[in-house]
């Protein structure tokens, strides 16, 4: 994954360096705009079929430090066949996985922790509402998506299956063209990862990939094409994941997190 540093700290800077009184307008054009509400933030990322991610920010209207959506929008492209990235190769981004996992699981969680670890720019944010959504590919050569993406069956009786995660029925909800069917596929890819995610107790160690989500995020839907497909409530999964591991005595060190992730989510989320 690529990330491309910010020329200025904020992207409104050179409209509000023209000259005082536009700078001056602007400014409190953007005051007033967000004087009562959270402002939403959009972000823009491409996913190359080798595996590769390149996230843009699209709209950071002003600086803060709680959003109330962010909206990432995933694009999908063929690779150009003149892109040779070395780097990828080397960080074994075309192979299967990483502990066992499929590389993309890796490359999500690093994309979506980032934005909020770092934001837009350079310092944390949370977000009210976390929108994912998928749109159709372009390219009629989009299949197979690499980078250890898919989950694949030995059956050749139906081409796109044989690319889909296990919980994606194809007969039901697959789309004819490559391109939808690619942005289907990745949309059931991130819903059974993440729901697994949210609800990791089994094992020492595995909440603390799920924590920076419950942390900094009130509430995540995943959409095709705009159409919304399903929505995680961080607030009901976070009762019930900790509930689930108290009784299988898999506390895992959630105290004092426990507390204290609840009184963040009340003050930041109302809930």
């Amino acid at each position: 994954m690529l990330f491309e540093a910010a020329p200025v700290p904020n992207p409104a800077l050179p409209v509000l360096l023209t000259n005082r009184q536009l700078g001056a307008e602007m400014q409190d054009v953007l005051r007033r705009r967000f004087a009562d509400r959270r402002p939403d933030y959009a972000v823009d990322v491409v996913y190359l079929k080798d595996g590769t991610l390149w996230p843009t920010w699209l709209s950071v209207p002003v600086p803060a430090d709680h959003v109330d959506t962010l909206t990432a929008r995933f694009r999908l492209f063929s690779c150009p066949a003149d892109m040779v990235m070395p780097l990828a190769r080397r960080l074994g981004l075309f192979d299967s996985g990483i502990g066992g996992q499929p590389t993309a699981i890796w490359l999500f969680y690093h994309l979506l922790t980032v934005s909020f670890t770092r934001g837009p720019l350079g310092s944390p944010i949370t977000a009210r509402r976390l929108v994912l959504d998928f749109l159709p590919a372009e390219e009629e050569d989009i299949l197979p998506l690499g980078g250890g993406f898919g989950y694949r069956s030995r059956s050749k009786k139906d081409f796109y299956a044989t690319f889909l995660p296990g919980n994606y029925d194809a007969a039901a909800e697959g789309p004819a063209d490559a391109g939808s069917t690619a942005a289907a596929m990745m949309a059931a890819f991130v819903k059974a990862q993440l729901r697994r995610l949210l609800v990791m107790v089994e094992k020492r160690g595995d909440w603390d990939y799920g924590k920076p989500l419950y942390e900094n995020i009130g509430e995540i839907e995943l959409r095709q094409a705009g159409k919304v497909l399903a929505t995680f409530d961080l607030t009901s999964m976070l009762v019930k994941a900790y509930d689930s591991a108290v009784r299988s005595h898999q506390n895992n060190g959630l105290d004092p997190w426990w507390p204290w992730v609840e009184a963040r989510r009340l003050e930041l989320f109302g809930r």
